[in-house]
């Protein structure tokens, strides 16, 4: 079971002796962790996917949720009613669509049989073939999403071997408040330098441990004439 952040609250403050928050209060905790989730978003971003079931507009090009961050995926479809599931839906190459005169104006379907992203472009994606006026379907994605707020009282939201780097993250940034007395910016500097390398320590780790990277040959998908 996850900790509340008051209890990781606790221990922070017991480490840096004012357990009553005296000195640094909840509010100012709360900031702290809150901002430690988003700079650990940066790093592994995939702690924070969410997958959602939405409805399609229009034409090809789709957005996504407002707190989104970036698509990773368009799974399959879900029917008009979001409820129905359905086709799966396989990614293609930009490249291969533009190849295409004429994609965008394509016969419309609700039914999605490819789908597609710019880089340029994180929080939107395309379809093929496009949504119709009416009548639009549904799909399932999923994505990156911001990190939101949390309160004192609710869990955190990671997992609980991020605790520690959470913990650095908010020492350093309590010290950094008292660098002027002997000793804390040092200390600032040790937490947060040990927060970054656990960041980068993660990411080497996880890169050896990727089996898309070991894997001699990864699946492709191409789209036809017929868009099938």
């Amino acid at each position: 079971m996850a900790r509340t952040c008051g209890e990781l609250a606790d221990d922070i403050r017991q480490i840096l002796f004012d357990p009553t928050g005296i000195r640094w209060d909840n509010d100012e905790i709360m900031k702290w962790i809150n901002l430690a989730r988003k700079e650990i978003c940066k790093y592994k971003p995939d702690l924070f996917v969410k997958t959602k079931t939405v409805i399609l507009v229009a034409g090809t090009k789709q957005s996504l949720p407002s707190s989104a961050i970036r698509i990773v995926k368009v799974v399959r479809n879900m029917g008009t009613t979001g409820t129905s599931p359905g086709r799966s839906i396989t990614l293609t190459d930009l490249k291969i669509l533009e190849n295409l005169p004429g994609w965008h104006a394509h016969d419309p379907s609700s039914v999605v049989l490819h789908w597609t992203f710019d880089d340029r472009s994180p929080k939107s994606f395309y379809i093929f073939p496009p949504q119709p006026a009416t009548g639009q379907g549904y799909v399932e994605i999923i994505y990156i999403d911001s990190p939101g707020n949390l309160t004192i009282s609710q869990e955190l939201d990671i997992d609980v071997t991020y605790e520690s780097d959470i913990l650095n993250y908010v020492l350093g940034m309590c010290y950094r408040k008292d660098a002027d007395f002997a000793g804390n910016d040092k200390r600032s500097q040790g937490h947060l330098n040990d927060f970054y390398r656990s960041m980068g320590s993660r990411e080497q780790l996880e890169m050896i441990d990727d089996p898309n990277i070991r894997s001699a040959a990864g699946p492709r998908s191409l789209i036809t004439r017929e868009g099938k």
